[in-house]
């Protein structure tokens, strides 16, 4: 995968590029009216002169705000959005991560009909920030890695999952994430604010 330059982005394709840029500014959006906040947004440059404007949607700010700082360089790769990840099904020449809040949280299935080498798989499903759903099964370990109480223990604070090294399958004509291996859950991750290499998957 070779580094682009921003002028090179195209829109809906997003899962071949890798650019190096330095935010040059950064700031807060809200209604001054009500201190509602709206989203975090950055404007990065590159070393060609272009400029993007980007944001971080409200209900993900707590994960990257302390991530970008204003005057640092990044180098960002992949982004695909849940809606393009069926292109992805049945395609294992890599794996895949997503991050998304957690909508529904299922049981630790012993009896599935789908089970394999008696493997556990746990069903839950997961929102991007513009509402649209995904299911996502956790096999094995990964299953069982959080608990019930391990998510009731969150309360009414918004859980956000990162699931990493996962393959694309389809689940009743729908395109599904499906755990492997060597996949790993992490949850409301805070991410290291001296980070200068940022995987958007």
């Amino acid at each position: 995968m070779q580094f682009i330059h921003i002028s090179d982005l195209r829109p809906n394709i997003t899962d071949k590029w890798k650019i190096t840029v330095m935010v040059s500014r950064a700031w807060t959006s809200y209604n001054p009216k009500t201190n509602r906040v709206f989203s975090y947004d950055i404007i990065v440059s590159d070393d060609q002169g272009g400029s993007i404007h980007a944001y971080i949607p409200a209900n993900l700010i707590h994960v990257f705000k302390n991530v970008f700082k204003e005057g640092r360089v990044y180098r960002i790769h992949n982004h695909v959005p849940f809606n393009l990840l069926s292109d992805r099904a049945h395609v294992d020449k890599y794996l895949t991560d997503v991050i998304g809040n957690l909508q529904e949280w299922g049981y630790v299935d012993n009896q599935s009909q789908f089970k394999l080498n008696d493997c556990d798989v746990r069903n839950i499903v997961l929102s991007d920030e513009c509402g649209q759903k995904f299911r996502v099964s956790l096999w094995g370990k990964v299953a069982t890695r959080l608990s019930d109480a391990d998510i009731k223990s969150y309360g009414n604070e918004r859980i956000v999952l990162i699931i990493t090294s996962c393959k694309i399958r389809r689940f009743k004509g729908a395109p599904s994430v499906v755990t492997t291996v060597g996949s790993h859950v992490y949850v409301n991750l805070a991410l290291p604010i001296d980070a200068c290499n940022i995987y958007i998957k």
